[in-house]
């Protein structure tokens, strides 16, 4: 994975125990962490999104670790996936010249980047510089609706086929009654598989860090 604190962020910021966080210098928000005591376990982790230009120090607790982790995890999926999207188009082909030292086609990947400066698409190394800052985006809120939808789809992958069309009809507000008719059962019999559906996604642990208080 790569080193995220190499990279430049326009804004750094620390989290406090309580969930607050305050903006800090880029020093202060990569500072070696608190070394883990019986009292506190947690390492201490951070939150990066060097696409929004931020990162967070997050606070050594137990959401703060989640998050961290998951921030972790994400960022990893990410790379494989762009190492995946950048693959030479030669390669096991006939136009591959089995030198990749040497090679003047390797720069040819397989996907076009939407950013990259159409007055010099000939050369990779010239990439357009537009940035689109929004400066009335509320970070934390930000970071734990990113983090909340990603728990949320942990959640949905757990479920079972039948479960997880019922989630889709209940989101989508489907009728009782013509959900009573898919699953071949009665309308209140959609309201209890409804409930137990709710307390099986509320009692995922991913999730309910989201509404816990530290």
């Amino acid at each position: 994975m790569k080193n995220y604190q190499k990279l430049h962020y326009r804004q750094y910021y620390s989290q406090i125990s309580n969930g607050e966080w305050d903006s800090v210098t880029r020093e202060v928000c990569f500072a070696p962490g608190n070394p883990t005591t019986a009292e506190t376990p947690y390492k201490q982790r951070w939150y990066y999104d060097p696409e929004a230009g931020f990162a967070v120090r997050l606070a050594q607790t137990p959401n703060g670790d989640a998050i961290g982790r998951r921030n972790a995890a994400d960022l990893k999926a990410e790379e494989r996936m762009q190492a995946k999207d950048y693959q030479c188009l030669w390669k096991h082909t006939d136009g591959c010249m089995q030198d990749c030292d040497y090679c003047t086609r390797k720069q040819i990947s397989r996907t076009v980047e939407l950013d990259r400066s159409w007055a010099n698409d000939s050369s990779p190394e010239l990439m357009s510089i537009y940035e689109i800052v929004d400066e009335t985006v509320d970070v934390l809120e930000e970071v734990i609706r990113k983090e909340c939808f990603a728990a949320l789809r942990v959640v949905l992958d757990k479920l079972t086929p039948d479960e997880r069309e019922l989630f889709e009809f209940v989101r989508n507000k489907t009728k009782k009654q013509i959900i009573a008719e898919r699953f071949k059962i009665t309308v209140d019999g959609v309201r209890y598989r409804e409930n137990r559906l709710y307390e099986k996604i509320r009692a995922d642990r991913h999730l309910m860090s989201f509404f816990q208080l530290d």
